[in-house]
């Protein structure tokens, strides 16, 4: 131990003890007598003081327990004096249970300072990404033995956070992601040796540990405005859909693929924004009302939006947007029963008439249609909070809807087939949209969207009963299985068409399997 006089009401600086034989990896940039010529506590008359010198700087939470006698006397922090009577004490250095402290014995002489040994080492660990960015997520700390546990410790996503100190006796320790100790994944042996300081920055990627390195991430992490990022997967699912007029109605068991992409550039002010997405599956179909078949298309759809935002007062400002739906394939349809198939335009018109056999396709859509698209611009806002996002946006907008001469079923009545023609349309009107999402454990994933037109022509129709705005709300659920696997639920209620008189409603489960390209 290292000894020093008190002078007058503070204690006068304590002698340094020799150097351990062995280095350890990382040392505080202070040294003992330099911790002890910072510390000011004044020391009462008759009195000495225990010191126990950190490895780290300051460490938050990490207490000092006097105990004489198997009784606590005194309680201080790491790198300041704790004044005590002579005499012989238990130091006990960490946090939590006194069983998980480092604990060494001292000799307290009146009016002298006793250093205390660092029988202890302290270990930082930062969880991140690829990128260096910290991420949300929990860890536990166990002795080789399983005797001690730390943890768990949940780390946080601010950067400029310091990652908490395990305060830890020396020996051979287990780090686990997550919060088993024994976990035989995911989990580094560490070596913890008295006065070290220990800083692990663990990479972790959809739930698993990729690498290791020394030093923390906020000296090295700048978060970019750029984000990129692309999947592509394939899934299976059953579904039922009603009243669908460019896909198909009953019940139905389906296999397809898809991809998605994302681009944007977010300063803080300015949010620029392209999402793209195909999604198409094939179908075995069962029927009331149409023929059964072992192979047919029943998802065809290709998506893309453009969207500009300028953040004028905080998350408040004016956007502008570019949207657009479409399809790839032609939609038919088949009987296994002969059939009249009659035609009517808006108006109720018989506009074409024709007779087919039993399993005769008839075509109600060409490849590519219908065709819509979106433009318009006004206010919005959004905020994403504790992994909540809310968003609203209102303003002016155009819609243009091409058919390319196609119809949708309405109803099938005996060997009656009645369709419904569909004409292009180019609309001036109003736009509204909604959004809501949440996350949960970065297992669970909810996000609902409500996208609204109304044209002009409806304004003065305003809920009267030809009042039938065109809109779209998409939800949908998806529950993570494992980094390449999820369960995923989709329901879409919409309108395509003002012409479209009952709402058209979708929902699907699917086994959906994905990968990220970027």
């Amino acid at each position: 131990m290292a000894l020093s006089l008190a002078g007058g009401m503070f204690a006068a600086p304590a002698l340094a003890q020799p150097a351990p034989a062995a280095a350890p990896k990382r040392t505080s940039g202070m040294s003992v007598q330099d911790q002890l010529d910072m510390d000011i506590t004044p020391l009462p008359t008759g009195y000495g003081a225990v010191f126990v010198p950190s490895p780290a700087g300051r460490l938050p939470g990490a207490s000092v327990l006097v105990q004489y006698e198997g009784e606590t006397v005194a309680r201080g922090y790491i790198g300041e004096r704790i004044p005590v009577p002579p005499g012989q004490y238990r130091v006990l250095v960490g946090s939590g249970p006194e069983a998980l402290r480092a604990s060494s014995e001292v000799t307290v002489v009146k009016g002298m300072t006793v250093t205390a040994a660092q029988n202890f080492g302290v270990l930082r660990v930062s969880l991140v990404d690829d990128r260096k960015a910290p991420i949300e997520d929990k860890y536990v700390v166990a002795s080789a033995d399983g005797a001690r546990v730390y943890g768990p410790v949940a780390t946080s996503v601010d950067k400029a956070a310091k990652p908490e100190a395990l305060i830890l006796p020396p020996g051979r320790y287990i780090f686990a992601l997550g919060t088993n100790p024994n976990a035989s994944q995911n989990s580094i042996a560490i070596q913890v040796g008295g006065g070290e300081l220990i800083e692990y920055r663990v990479v972790v990627e959809d739930g698993k540990i990729v690498r290791t390195e020394f030093g923390r991430p906020e000296a090295d992490y700048e978060p970019s405005p750029w984000r990129v990022q692309w999947v592509i997967g394939a899934d299976v699912s059953f579904a039922q859909r009603m009243n669908q007029f460019s896909t198909y109605n009953g019940d139905v068991f389906m296999a397809g693929g898809f991809t998605s992409f994302e681009g944007a550039y977010d300063s803080g002010r300015h949010l620029a924004q392209l999402n793209i997405g195909v999604d198409e599956m094939v179908v075995s179909l069962t029927s009331p009302v149409e023929q059964a078949f072992p192979l047919r298309k029943v998802v065809d759809e290709v998506s893309a939006e453009l969207l500009y935002n300028y953040r004028v007062v905080g998350i408040l400002g004016p956007y502008a947007h570019a949207m657009g739906y479409a399809t790839l394939f032609n939609t038919t349809y088949r009987d296994e029963q002969p059939y009249q198939a009659t035609t009517r335009d808006e108006q109720g018109n018989v506009v074409k008439q024709g007779d087919y056999l039993a399993g005769d396709e008839l075509e109600t859509f060409a490849g590519g249609f219908p065709l819509f698209f979106q433009e318009g611009a006004g206010f919005g806002t959004r905020v994403d909070f504790l992994g909540i996002t809310l968003g609203v946006r209102a303003g002016a907008a155009m819609r243009q809807s091409f058919y390319g001469g196609g119809r949708y079923v309405q109803a099938r009545s005996g060997s009656n087939l009645d369709l419904i023609a569909l004409t292009d349309a180019f609309d001036y009107g109003a736009e509204a949209s909604g959004l809501v999402g949440f996350t949960l454990f970065k297992v669970l994933s909810v996000k609902s969207r409500f996208d609204m037109f109304v044209d002009t022509d409806q304004f003065g129709e305003f809920l009267g009963e030809t009042y039938r705005p065109i809109y779209r709300w998409d939800n949908i659920a998806s529950l993570r299985l494992s980094r390449f696997a999820s369960v995923v639920y989709t329901a879409v209620l919409r309108r395509d068409a003002a012409a479209v008189e009952p709402n058209q409603f979708a929902h699907t489960f699917r086994l959906r399997l994905q990968a990220a390209i970027f």
